[in-house]
């Protein structure tokens, strides 16, 4: 096996996550990819010394779903606001446009419900083929997940999640506002225009493969394997490390379609600074939030607008299922971009997560 990243820095101890993170996260890996490749072998070898059967379940999805439908959705919303924005500010009726608006916004989302859902894995656009690994140890009722693969944009998920909060909002705005606005007055068309804004620079947002993926999600699979590592092999546990993430959460549709819902523990992007953050996937995940909660000092709340995650698949299949995360402002600036790096890295924040799993994993009845 060819080395999977940058060498483990040997000057100053790395807990125990930190150790893989700098072997898993030390350069790309695009869904495919060697790179990809050598980090599955690498937690292929922690789970089989940890008593896991192994296997590795190729799939095969459509890639077009998870680089072309964000930037061809939000181009097609942006001219649509557009031509509303020019509409009334030429003094064009509102009601009839806004709800030509809304007609289109519906049509819009269902096409991208049944695409996410669906499209990716059905479509006969760039197909490829991805390998999702699963370790399974006695008859597991819970799962931990984190994904593999890693993508880069032009800009920084913080950037991106504040616009997509904006064309959504505007787009809303716009369709509300042009019912209801009072015959005679000028109309509000700076609404639709700031939409357009966000969504002409949203359409540019396409998919790269120059990010190293360090937090994003070399953290996550570093706490998993730190927090096998820690756990009595008495345990039942099931893992899946699953391939495509970023490509519209191919690897774990794939994995999960025709199972029986279980319980699942995804852990994406563990920064070593900042609170950590259980994000619960509905509310058949309640009570699983509430359980990790009471392992560990951690804040529930729902998931970061914006954001899309391996147990937003899992929810739509079913599962109860939460995503564990940490960091700060700084961690969303920088994930999906050359500069998330394992420099200054130590592992800190995905170890916390290994000894918060580890407790919930030993004392869940």
């Amino acid at each position: 096996m060819r080395q999977a990243s940058a060498a483990v820095p040997d000057a100053t101890p790395l807990p125990r996550a930190g150790r893989h993170l700098h072997v898993v996260g030390g350069q790309p890996r695009p869904a495919g990819s060697a790179a990809e490749a050598d980090a599955r072998a690498w937690c292929r070898g922690v789970l089989e010394r940890h008593g896991f059967s192994v296997t590795e379940e190729p799939f095969t999805y459509s890639a077009a779903v998870g680089r072309w439908m964000v930037p061809v959705v939000c181009a097609l919303v942006a001219a649509a606001l557009a031509g509303t924005a020019v509409h009334w500010r030429g003094g064009g009726a509102m009601g009839p446009a806004s709800l030509s608006l809304g007609v289109l916004a519906l049509a819009v989302a269902l096409v991208s419900r049944w695409a996410a859902r669906t499209g990716v894995l059905s479509l006969p656009l760039a197909r490829r083929t991805g390998t999702n690994l699963v370790g399974v140890r006695g008859a597991p009722t819970v799962w931990l997940v984190a994904h593999l693969d890693t993508k880069s944009q032009p800009m920084p998920t913080l950037v991106r999640a504040a616009l997509l909060v904006a064309l959504g909002g505007a787009l809303a705005a716009t369709v509300l506002v042009g019912v209801a606005w009072p015959a005679g007055r000028e109309a509000p068309w700076v609404i639709p225009l700031v939409g357009t804004l966000a969504g002409v620079v949203l359409s540019f947002a396409t998919v790269g493969e120059d990010s190293p993926g360090a937090r994003d999600n070399g953290t996550g699979v570093a706490a998993v394997l730190a927090t096998i590592e820690q756990l009595p092999s008495t345990v039942s546990l099931g893992v899946v490390f699953p391939s495509a993430e970023e490509l519209g959460l191919a690897g774990m549709r794939a994995w999960v379609r025709g199972r029986d819902p279980g319980t699942a523990i995804n852990v994406d992007t563990v920064d070593d600074d900042g609170a950590l953050r259980c994000m619960v996937h509905g509310a058949q995940s309640r009570p699983l939030g509430a359980a990790v909660a009471r392992a560990g000092t951690i804040r529930v709340s729902g998931i970061i607008p914006g954001l899309l995650t391996d147990g937003v698949a899992l929810a739509d299949a079913g599962w109860p299922a939460v995503t564990v995360s940490g960091g700060t402002w700084r961690t969303l600036a920088r994930i999906h971009r050359p500069v998330d790096t394992v420099g200054g890295l130590t592992g800190r924040g995905a170890d916390e997560v290994a000894r918060l799993l580890s407790t919930l994993l030993t004392t869940r009845p």
